[in-house]
């Protein structure tokens, strides 16, 4: 009797622990469709059961199913929110789940507008857009929008613009606000959203040679292009026409109208393409001030640029006037490039070492100069721009008059133009 009722405790104890490493442990975040931020208090259950857990306040959440109900679905909730409905056996046991918010349809409603609309051309009208529409795009990573794609069965959506693109404009005014657009943009695709002129943005430009703007890329798990639009579109029809196409079974290639805008923009823009200008500037010392004036070839390259002068100032130490005649060159780099006061512009952090020579008769050693310049200038336009710029002049040789010594410091104040050939 002793041994049966020891063997039954065996099988008995045998039974659990199989039962037990059957179970299955699931490791979950919630994210908002709408935002892409993370949900807490979302209730995580299997639908059979009336116990749950709840996720934390960055929407992770671990759930225990037992071996017999992994044929269940595993249902998630949150006011607010649409319920989802996922079946427990073709969860992976880490993923990642987008809850899009519960909204409601009214019938036969109709709405007029009688304020004065706004011109999709004045840069009003393109910020009330972005006020007043829901979040498109994510703002996630290319590697979790494509993961994200995947689960959800989707394709992902590239789209690169910038602020002062006039179609892309026009598709964030007229285009993008309409309700069959943005249903089939959410129903069909994961849509990214990339600045041309950040800096954050020009790896992904580069792996995918992004030539102008606006360019819709759409892009399958491996990276590949499986459908392209390069250019604007004439109406909202025309954009639900390329978002219905078919994806190509074969990656697709640069078009011809790529090839020709790359070849214009190499001809038009070609590297380091020299431009001319002038700047006039009042600088400021310990002992007095100062004018000057430049004349400068500037040459640019995406962010770079290299400005060689030929600089002109009269400075005042007390009562002693210095006349100088610099070469400076202006080494450069465009740490912002976008929209100021409405129009294309940006800010460039400049570095510029100098040789100069004394003109008048002060110094008793030497007639050299030389030295380092340092500030930040903004600008607006394209090639051809107007800006102001902010220097501090270090000069390494102090100035001597009457036995008095002068440091050759000072601080500038500049405007330029500056013409495209």
């Amino acid at each position: 009797m002793k041994q049966k009722f020891l063997l039954l405790y065996f099988l008995t104890c045998s039974t659990c622990v199989i039962a037990q490493s059957q179970d299955k442990k699931i490791i979950g975040k919630i994210f908002s469709q709408q935002t892409s931020e993370p949900i807490s208090l979302v209730t995580i259950q299997i639908s059979s059961e009336k116990t749950g857990v709840v996720s934390d306040n960055q929407g992770n959440f671990e759930i225990i199913i037992p071996a017999n109900l992994l044929n269940d679905t595993l249902l998630i909730s949150h006011v607010g929110y649409m319920n989802r409905k996922i079946k427990i056996e073709t969860l992976p046991n880490n993923f990642e789940i987008f809850l899009e918010e519960d909204t409601i349809k009214l019938n036969d409603v109709n709405v007029e507008d009688y304020r004065k609309p706004e011109p999709f051309a004045t840069m009003k009208g393109i910020r009330k857009a972005k006020k007043y529409n829901k979040p498109l795009f994510y703002k996630i990573s290319l590697d979790s929008a494509i993961r994200k794609a995947e689960l959800e069965q989707k394709h992902v959506l590239l789209y690169f613009t910038t602020e002062w693109c006039g179609p892309c404009n026009f598709l964030q005014v007229k285009v993008f606000p309409d309700s069959v657009v943005r249903e089939i943009l959410v129903e069909k695709y994961i849509p990214l959203k990339y600045d041309g002129d950040a800096l954050t943005s020009e790896k992904i430009k580069k792996e995918f040679q992004i030539v102008g703007y606006p360019t819709f890329i759409v892009i399958d798990d491996q990276k590949q292009i499986r459908k392209k639009k390069f250019g604007g579109v004439k109406n909202k029809d025309e954009f639900l026409t390329f978002l219905q196409e078919d994806l190509s079974e074969t990656p697709v290639e640069i078009s011809e109208e790529e090839i020709h805008a790359k070849a214009f923009k190499k001809k038009a823009y070609p590297p380091f393409k020299p431009n001319l200008g002038v700047d006039f500037g009042a600088n400021i010392n310990e002992k007095g001030g100062g004018v000057s004036s430049s004349f400068f070839v500037s040459m640019e390259k995406k962010r770079y640029l290299i400005r060689p002068k030929i600089n002109y100032s009269v400075t005042h130490f007390g009562d002693t006037k210095a006349k100088f005649l610099n070469i400076p060159v202006d080494l450069g780099f465009s740490f912002y490039k976008g929209m100021l006061f409405s129009l294309p512009g940006g800010f460039n952090s400049i570095i510029s070492p100098y040789y100069g020579l004394i003109l008048n008769d002060i110094n008793s050693d030497s007639k050299n100069d030389y030295g380092l310049r340092y500030g930040v200038e903004c600008y607006v336009g394209g090639d051809s721009k107007i800006g102001m710029a902010l220097f501090y002049n270090h000069g390494m040789k102090d100035i001597v008059f009457a036995d008095q010594i002068y440091q050759n410091r000072n601080l500038t104040l500049s405007v330029f133009f500056m013409l495209s050939r």
